[in-house]
């Protein structure tokens, strides 16, 4: 982290998280900023940005703190518990989906209306391409927000 930040910079920061030491935290600049983003309190410049690798067979450890996530059959999973070899599926006591609707309407344009930034499909613009319309029936009372 240098002393500013243009909006969507992605940068990468070393911190403490619950009982963890220097865990790796990406961060996605909202505006242009000249304030660090933090874990603990609200950051309206930033969001949080929650990287996640392939599945592997292997010791996975929980932390309430920071959720460890995996991508397994085309399904973004969130450990809930510490295990070995617990392969994300439904109904396990180790897995659950990390990637539910989020009930309001910025989770549905976060997830319908995202684009990507130049060069990128991985991580968004902090602006949505509004062009393209919400699917129908999830939202039934905001046709008058348009």
């Amino acid at each position: 982290w240098g002393s500013s930040a243009s909006k969507d910079d992605l940068i990468k920061r070393n911190e403490n998280i619950g009982d963890t030491n220097n865990v790796t935290v990406y961060w996605r600049a909202n505006a242009s900023v000249s304030t660090a983003p933090t874990v603990v309190g609200k950051n309206v410049d930033w969001t949080r940005v929650r990287i996640y690798d392939d599945y592997s067979s292997g010791t996975y450890t929980y932390n309430r703190d920071n959720y460890e996530y995996v991508k397994h059959t085309d399904t973004i999973w969130r450990l809930t518990r510490t295990g070995t070899g617990k392969t994300p599926e439904a109904g396990s006591q180790y897995w659950i989906r990390g990637d539910l609707c989020g009930k309001i309407l910025s989770s549905c344009k976060c997830r319908f209306q995202w684009q990507p930034q130049s060069g990128s499909t991985v991580v968004p613009k902090v602006d949505k391409n509004t062009d393209i319309p919400l699917p129908f029936g999830g939202f039934p009372g905001s046709e008058k927000y348009r």
